[in-house]
């Protein structure tokens, strides 16, 4: 299996346990791009219902989000819905900024 199956594989495992609060800890992290946004989207769906924790870096699909916290020391700095937090002009909007420009 490649690393980017095992993840999948690992992640799906833990949705379908029914976990009381899913975590899912960087769960795309070695997955291409379209391989991140179909596993998102599977997460969404099969955690339809029930609060479950993403933690990423990548940004790119954060809109799938219903609500966003970002961290930054330790601490929720920020948050809200995608749109809001992009509106706010504060840290997330940046870092999203900082992605859209590469």
């Amino acid at each position: 299996m490649s690393a980017g199956q095992w993840q999948r594989l690992v992640c799906g495992r833990a949705l379908y346990r029914r976990a009381p609060l899913p975590i899912l800890d960087e769960p795309t992290s070695r997955t291409d791009a379209r391989g991140e946004h179909a596993v998102l989207l599977r997460i969404r769906r099969i955690a339809a219902g029930r609060m479950t924790v993403v933690v990423t870096h990548q940004l790119e699909n954060t809109p799938l989000a219903d609500r966003v916290l970002v961290v930054d020391e330790g601490r929720v700095v920020e948050h809200g819905r995608y749109e809001e937090l992009v509106d706010a002009g504060g840290l997330f909007a940046e870092l999203v900024a900082l992605a859209n420009d590469r």
